[in-house]
């Protein structure tokens, strides 16, 4: 599946990033549980990018652990 996406996409992953649930769905013929996985995967990977870092002191790391 992940071939026929990315095949679709013209090999830019980066292009789901604007993709609704229905388009996703249209495009590789699945159903929405299944294109609610993948959209939720990329959401996911976004937020990872944007997660700040940790900066404050030992215990603040050991806090946010937690």
């Amino acid at each position: 599946m992940a071939d026929e996406l990315l095949g679709h996409l013209g090999g830019n992953i980066a292009k789901l990033i604007g993709m609704t649930q229905a388009d996703l769905c249209r495009m590789l013929g699945i159903g929405m549980a299944k294109c609610s996985v993948i959209l939720a995967a990329m959401e996911l990977g976004r937020r990872s990018f944007l997660a700040a870092p940790i900066t404050g002191s030992p215990a603040d790391f050991r806090y946010s652990r937690n």
